[in-house]
């Protein structure tokens, strides 16, 4: 199962950076995706990727400006995700990590290769969407 852990410093305060990564109606931000919406009681997030692939996020943690996790299942994978917030001398750093295993082999080897890159792709969006580099 591939695990993959990214940091990423924003020069910005966590409050900030918190509000972009957990508020869905503000992910206009994402290269990735084509469509979000979240249930009526806002603990689920339905997003559709550039592919037409519906993922659902279930919120497992909330703790504002320090944690927020989710599991999250399509056709293809299943698995988990988290954002832990720390605030620093001058800004906030960002540690992302997901948990996330392909339900066949081709998806499994495809998770494996392109996880990381996924990641990278979610924090460069995320540094424009909050004008820092």
């Amino acid at each position: 199962m591939p695990r993959q852990t990214t940091e990423a410093f924003f020069d910005c305060p966590p409050e900030k950076v918190w509000r972009a990564v957990t508020e869905p109606s503000l992910w206009g931000w994402r290269s990735d995706l084509r469509r979000v919406r979240s249930t009526r009681d806002g603990r689920q997030l339905i997003t559709q990727d550039e592919d037409g692939v519906a993922t659902v996020f279930r919120i497992t943690a909330f703790a504002p400006y320090r944690w927020y996790a989710a599991e999250l299942e399509s056709r293809d994978a299943e698995g988990s995700c988290q954002a832990l917030f720390f605030a620093e001398e001058g800004g906030t750093r960002v540690e992302f990590t997901a948990d996330i295993h392909g339900k066949t082999a081709k998806q499994k080897l495809l998770l494996r290769l392109q996880l990381g890159k996924r990641q990278r792709r979610y924090i460069e969006d995320l540094k424009r969407e909050l004008g820092v580099s």
